[in-house]
């Protein structure tokens, strides 16, 4: 009961000025209370990653929580 609305690999297309850049899949994403997450299980942080990171933060206000 403490998350609802599981979801595995959900798509974020990130686009900028209508020109789609890349697409992140997160791992998961679920809400908490009010609050959505979106997780992603890393071994290893890699430059793609890093730089989807920084565009899902910038394009949709959207902070991914690596595990």
């Amino acid at each position: 009961g403490q998350i609802r609305g599981l979801q595995r690999q959900v798509p974020y297309p990130l686009e900028v000025n209508g020109v789609l850049v890349c697409t992140y899949v997160a791992d998961f994403t679920f809400w908490e209370g009010d609050k959505l997450i979106v997780q992603d299980a890393k071994g290893v942080r890699t430059r793609d990653f890093a730089i989807k990171a920084k565009l899902m933060l910038a394009l949709r206000g959207v902070t991914i929580k690596e595990t």
